[in-house]
């Protein structure tokens, strides 16, 4: 990376150096901000599909108690 980065700098001036490292080092914050959000947001989705995930299984439970009730013979219902 450093060979790169000296490869770009190569044959430019003071300013043109300076503004060169000063881009990187303005878009940290912003960066790091839009990871720490999608990092919130991804504890965010986990969440719902936890408790998603939770109703789902109740449903399917359910479903499965009314299925063996509606599947059983007519003279065990009673």
């Amino acid at each position: 990376m450093s060979e790169l980065l000296g490869d770009q700098l190569d044959g430019t001036d003071a300013h043109s150096q300076s503004i060169l490292v000063q881009e990187p080092a303005d878009q940290n914050p912003i960066l790091a901000d839009q990871a720490s959000k999608a990092i919130q947001r991804i504890h965010q989705l986990r969440q719902n599909v936890e408790a998603l995930s939770s109703d789902l299984e109740a449903a399917h439970n359910v479903n499965r108690a009314l299925m063996t009730e509606t599947n059983r013979p007519a003279r065990e219902r009673a």
